[in-house]
């Protein structure tokens, strides 16, 4: 028994070597089909579709670390590396079933560092202001507008409501910069407030 085992592994290896890239990607996706997700599998048939062209004819047994590198470099020169790193993702994991004894080395383009705008005080008021009362309004608080100004909107006295929806996922730390965010908004606020009461006071 141990020996048809063997045997049959060896026999299994040898044709699953034969198989040209192309044809192992195909197999790989159709027997995930009913595993992963719709969206995993959408995005498999796109890389399918449109990517690593010059891999696809290539026997499993054939390629090399270089093949997978020059497919992967040009792809590097027209798309985003975090693309670039889900194809290479694929490309790694048909070759972890495929041919398993095969190490990938691939040098990858590194990760952009996403600069962030940061808005002004004065824009996150006119921001407020131009949403307050319109069906934008909800989603824009909850784009991280700090706690006060949301619970200011929704009419609430306290936080327990924002706490039972999202806070008990942020960690201590998130929390202590949180409260910094809402000790510079309640300032803010606090100015928005006499500006209004003053300009109620107008004849």
């Amino acid at each position: 028994m141990a020996a048809e085992w063997a045997a049959s592994k060896e026999q299994s290896s040898t044709t699953a070597g034969a198989l040209k890239f192309g044809e192992a990607l195909e197999d790989y996706i159709s027997s995930r089909e009913n595993i992963l997700s719709p969206c995993t599998i959408r995005d498999y048939r796109g890389i399918q579709r449109n990517y690593i062209p010059s891999l696809m004819d290539i026997k499993i047994d054939d390629i090399i670390q270089d093949d997978i590198q020059k497919a992967i470099n040009l792809e590097a020169v027209k798309l985003s590396p975090k693309t670039v790193r889900n194809i290479h993702g694929l490309i790694s994991a048909v070759l972890r079933v495929y041919r398993p004894s095969m190490a990938l080395n691939t040098a990858l383009p590194k990760k952009k560092r996403v600069e962030l705008y940061i808005p002004s005080d004065a824009e996150v008021k006119i921001l407020m202001n131009a949403v307050q009362g319109t069906e934008l309004e909800i989603p824009v608080l909850l784009l991280g507008i700090p706690d006060v100004y949301i619970m200011q909107r929704g009419g609430w006295g306290n936080d327990g409501t924002l706490k039972a929806v999202y806070r008990h996922a942020l960690s201590d730390k998130a929390q202590e910069m949180n409260k910094l965010a809402n000790e510079h908004f309640e300032d803010l606020l606090s100015d928005g407030s006499h500006e209004s009461s003053h300009k109620r006071k107008k004849p």
